[in-house]
């Protein structure tokens, strides 16, 4: 397995080392005389540094993994430079941060930690037999970017969204009774879509959202997926619970395997919400 770095909402961030016999290192993330955080989301940017949401914060927090070169943005509230209860962060290829601003129900760009660039898109809403709500989020918790643009995933709305632009034209979304609990996604190499639908206890797999599910993974051991990370196209990390684990999910002539990796509540982690591949 590749080196990982994960974000535990009750036990802090840590970097997994790629062989699961060594002990995980825990990363700083509360420097002196700021206030504790709970870290959700988890990204890096090309420099290196660690990208965190914090959720008890309302803020963006960024550091190297020893601590140091300390940035953040983002204070309550729902306005240019607000942020309320950020869930998902992720980098794109041009190093633009994306959030998952939950309680805003909205997508919020920047293109630095100077949260200059600040750009928010979306409003509070779920759709319905008869409106598409397009534009709308109920719960967006997690993001994901590419080329391509960004991926959304809305449990609210039990539904996950492919954004190329933030704006309605970009938007793409899943049909009533593809999903049922979508909180995290991840892209692969080759541009498609995985899915940790929590509520279904299985893996999605997507070209597009309005295509619709053309693939899964279900197993014992993937019941209840928090989340997952794309090592390559036919290698997949994936954070379960209730068990508390790291698990391997590989394709091997067109059938996916999986397979335990390491128990994490024994590291001392208890809830693993976010992963992100690390070099």
């Amino acid at each position: 397995m590749a080196r990982l770095a994960l974000a535990d909402l009750r036990s802090g961030t840590v970097v997994l080392p790629a062989d699961p016999a060594q002990p995980p290192v825990r990363v700083t993330v509360q420097p002196p005389g700021t206030a504790p955080i709970q870290p959700y989301g988890v990204a890096r940017l090309s420099d290196g540094r660690l990208l965190f949401a914090d959720r008890a914060g309302n803020r963006i927090l960024c550091m190297a993994e020893d601590g140091s070169n300390f940035a953040t943005f983002g204070v309550l509230g729902s306005g240019d430079g607000e942020l309320r209860s950020p869930s998902g962060v992720a980098v794109g290829p041009d190093d633009r941060i994306y959030v998952a601003d939950t309680g805003n129900c909205r997508i919020v760009a920047v293109d630095s930690m100077a949260a200059a660039g600040w750009q928010a898109y979306g409003t509070k809403g779920g759709p319905s037999a008869d409106d598409p709500a397009v534009g709308r989020f109920a719960q967006p918790v997690a993001v994901a970017a590419d080329a391509a643009g960004v991926v959304v995933a809305d449990p609210g709305a039990a539904r996950v969204v492919r954004l190329t632009t933030l704006d309605d034209a970009g938007w793409d979304a899943t049909a009533p009774g593809q999903l049922r609990g979508p909180v995290a996604v991840a892209l692969l190499p080759s541009g498609g879509i995985v899915v940790a639908d929590l509520i279904a206890r299985r893996l999605a797999f997507l070209s597009t959202p309005s295509a619709g599910v053309t693939g899964e993974v279900t197993d014992p051991l993937l019941a209840g997926p928090t989340a997952v990370v794309a090592v390559t196209d036919d290698l997949l990390a994936v954070c379960v619970a209730p068990i508390t684990a790291l698990v391997t999910v590989e394709r091997s002539d067109g059938a996916w395997s999986v397979k335990l990796d390491r128990m994490l509540d024994k590291l001392g982690l208890r809830r693993p919400t976010a992963l992100c591949l690390l070099p």
